[in-house]
């Protein structure tokens, strides 16, 4: 009835309809958004897909894939397939993949490839090294977006070669140019995000929760990532050895941007980015990590390191207006700053943060490697730090160890009560060369015992 209305409308319509205007006309209409819905659905099925949860949908999508470049998944259907290669397609439409037998549900290779509004169901051991989607050597433009992540996996998206040390897990040609936006990721992931040797990477508005470890690695060889506007609950839930941080760099980083996230319950710290690669090829360099909200983390809020003993630095780091709270719920320390610099970092400038209510320093500058490693180029400006305490520990809001070339400007440093603390320890080591050239001035303290003590002469 719907062609037959359409008709006689125009017959009396005082419009002048050409064949091009009505064919115009006739694609808006109900029917035809009803017809090309139908035909999208039953496109897989007409090549043999069940889409029952049962049937291996492999080869029905083989066949399809030949034919065709997009693929409407309708909701409620389950299609099993085990390591299905897929290059410039297009998945859509609500329905479920998932793999029972293979390492993989999907490998993405070659370039294009869009995943809207697809759950994935995993059900493999964390321990596997298995992962939901694997992109493959040199693959590019590859974007995922509405989807669901749900089960139990080693990690949801990966991109490394699987090798046994180092080196063998770089791909020969480098990953480019991720999207990952607006996705859900839940169920007992040892990661969500492992990536290696990638290039232009964004994560953006997703929800990370409950993994088993960190939510997202980032390990050798990673540049040019923006991870924006997402959420991070429950991360690092294991009680391994093993990092659980809701963000971690590991030898890679450069030109990283970390804003405006939400990171709630973190196994062991907020945001961990480290480093440089053992034989020295790489570090993590250019990072702005901004209005991030930390709270809840088992150690520090931000954990900044070279984690290397070599006279080598991490380098270009801005953190600025992020809120962190609770951080070092595990209390081991008050050196777990809410802001915690390791060792073996230059041009670093820490300014405008809300520090509040931690169970440690609010923030460290330390020298904890070996070799004494002095970071270097640092600025500490207008932070408000407030009643960050640990009890029955002797105690320094900021603490700063040997530093070469230091500014501490103009931070507002209290408590809501009188403590037994000092707002800004200056402190020393016999086994470093002494720090120079600090500029210490204008800095407000507020019902702490000790304002500023200082172990070097300044």
């Amino acid at each position: 009835m719907v062609g037959k209305d359409l008709l006689i409308f125009v017959q009396k319509s005082s419009l002048k309809m050409n064949r091009k205007n009505f064919l115009k006309l006739l694609a808006i209409t109900p029917f035809a958004l009803y017809a090309k819905k139908q035909t999208h659905e039953h496109t897989i099925f007409k090549y043999g897909a069940k889409g029952d949860g049962k049937t291996d949908d492999t080869k029905a999508f083989i066949r399809a894939l030949k034919k065709n470049k997009e693929l409407y998944l309708p909701k409620g259907k389950t299609f099993i397939v085990e390591s299905l290669v897929v290059s410039n397609v297009k998945l859509f439409g609500g329905g479920t993949l998932r793999s029972l037998k293979s390492k993989h549900c999907l490998l993405v290779n070659g370039s294009s490839s869009i995943f809207d509004n697809i759950t994935f169901k995993s059900s493999h051991s964390i321990k596997e090294g298995k992962s939901e989607i694997k992109l493959l050597d040199g693959c590019e433009n590859i974007t995922f977006k509405n989807c669901l992540f749900v089960g139990r996996s080693y990690c949801s998206i990966s991109a490394d070669s699987n090798g046994k040390d180092n080196d063998s897990l770089i791909y020969k040609k480098q990953v480019k140019n991720l999207i990952v936006e607006n996705s859900v990721f839940k169920g007992t992931y040892s990661r969500h995000l492992y990536l290696h040797n990638i290039k232009d990477v964004k994560v953006m508005g997703c929800s990370f929760n409950d993994s088993y470890n960190d939510s997202i690695r980032l390990r050798q060889k990673v540049s040019t990532v923006l991870i924006s506007k997402n959420t991070f609950n429950n991360i690092g839930t294991s009680k391994t050895a093993d990092s659980k941080d809701a963000i971690d760099t590991f030898w890679s980083g450069k030109n990283l941007i970390i804003e405006n996230n939400q990171i709630e319950t973190v196994g062991t710290h907020g945001l961990d980015i480290k480093g440089v690669e053992p034989k020295l090829r790489e570090k993590t360099s250019n990072v702005i990590i901004s209005k991030n909200n930390i709270s809840r983390a088992a150690f520090s809020g931000i954990f900044i390191s070279s984690a290397t003993e070599k006279d080598t630095h991490v380098e270009n780091f801005i953190v600025e207006n992020n809120m962190i709270s609770k951080c070092n719920q595990a209390k081991k320390e008050a050196n777990y700053g809410a802001i915690y610099i390791h060792h073996g970092v230059r041009n670093l400038n820490i300014h405008h943060n809300n520090i509040s209510n931690n169970h440690a320093s609010g923030i460290v500058i330390g020298n904890f490697s070996k070799t004494k490693i002095l970071n270097e180029n640092v600025s500490i400006t207008f932070n408000q730090l407030s009643d960050n305490y640990l009890q029955s520990q002797s105690f320094n809001c900021i603490n700063i160890f040997p530093t070469k070339n230091l500014v501490v400007h103009a931070n507002q440093i209290s408590f809501s009560k009188k403590r037994n603390a000092v707002g800004l320890m200056l402190g020393s080591d016999k086994n470093l060369k002494q720090a120079r050239n600090y500029s210490v001035q204008d800095n407000q303290f507020n019902n702490i015992s000790n304002n500023i003590i200082s172990k070097i002469k300044i």
